[in-house]
C-alpha cells in the first residue's frame, strides 16, 4: 500500500469516529463505486456489526488524493495535496433526520486541523463543502488539504524526448498514460498548468531551439525537466 492509500483508509478509519455520524454507514472509494449504491445497498450496510438496523444513512467516499499547484516559485511550482470526501445521502430511504449537508459539514468540523495518522494533518478551506450533482441523491464534497512533503506520493515517470534530424520535428512520449506532457521551447522551465504548453502532437522546432519537457501525473510528483536540443542534419 502506497502512502496515498493510507491516507485514504487512514481519513475513512477517523471520519468512522466521528460522533456526530458514526451510526451512519460509511464506504471507501477503493471498495464501492458511486454506480454501486442504491437503495437496497443503504439497507445492507445498516446490517454492519455494531450499527443499528434500525438507521439508514448515507456513505461517504474518500477519493484518491490528488496534487494542487500552490504557488510557481522558483525553481519550481511548490504543491498542496487535496482530498475529497464525498457525502450522499438517498432520501427515499435515509431515516436519520440528516441531510448529506449536515453530515458533510460534520465531517469538516471533526477533521480541521487534526492528524488523522502519524504524518497528515489536513485543514479545510473556506469553501470546503460544495454541492455535487448527483441524479437522485442529496450529494456534497468535503474538500481538505495538507502541506506536500516533496517525497510523499513518489514522482511521475520521465518523458522521452526523439527529435527528427530531417524535420526538426520534435516527439514526447511518457510510459505513465495517465499523465500530461508540458512542454517549452527557446527557454524556460515548463511549470504544469502555469507557463507551459501541453503537449498534444509532435511540436515543430527549429535549428539549434531547445525544447524543455516535463510529465505529471497528478497523484504524483511531476518528473524531472528534461532538456533537448534540435540538431538539423
Amino acid at each position: 500500500m502506497n502512502d496515498a492509500e493510507q491516507l485514504q483508509d487512514d481519513l475513512t478509519t477517523w471520519l468512522l469516529g466521528n460522533p456526530k455520524t458514526r451510526d451512519i454507514p460509511f464506504t471507501s472509494y477503493k471498495k464501492e463505486t458511486i454506480e454501486s449504491v442504491n437503495a437496497e445497498d443503504f439497507a445492507g450496510w445498516a446490517q454492519r456489526p455494531g450499527a443499528d438496523p434500525s438507521i439508514i444513512g448515507g456513505a461517504c467516499l474518500v477519493l484518491p488524493p490528488k496534487l494542487r499547484i500552490k504557488s510557481k516559485n522558483m525553481p519550481g511550482p511548490q504543491f498542496t495535496l487535496t482530498i475529497d470526501v464525498r457525502t450522499f445521502v438517498d432520501p427515499k430511504v435515509s431515516n436519520t433526520g440528516l441531510s448529506a449537508l449536515d453530515i458533510a459539514t460534520a465531517n469538516a468540523a471533526w477533521t480541521h486541523d487534526t492528524l488523522v495518522n502519524r504524518y497528515n494533518r489536513l485543514f479545510c478551506p473556506e469553501d470546503a463543502v460544495t454541492p455535487f450533482f448527483l441524479p437522485g441523491f442529496d450529494a456534497y464534497d468535503t474538500h481538505f488539504e495538507m502541506e506536500m512533503p516533496q517525497d510523499y506520493l513518489g514522482q511521475t515517470a520521465q518523458p522521452v524526448i526523439a527529435v527528427d534530424g530531417a524535420t526538426g520535428l520534435v516527439t514526447i512520449t511518457c510510459s505513465d498514460a495517465v499523465a500530461a506532457i508540458y512542454y517549452k521551447v527557446g527557454g524556460g522551465i515548463p511549470q504544469p498548468g502555469l507557463e507551459a504548453d501541453t503537449y498534444t502532437a509532435p511540436v515543430q522546432a527549429q535549428d539549434g531551439a531547445v525544447i524543455r519537457v516535463t510529465a505529471w501525473n497528478t497523484a504524483l510528483m511531476p518528473s524531472v525537466i528534461l532538456t533537448a536540443t534540435v540538431e538539423l542534419t
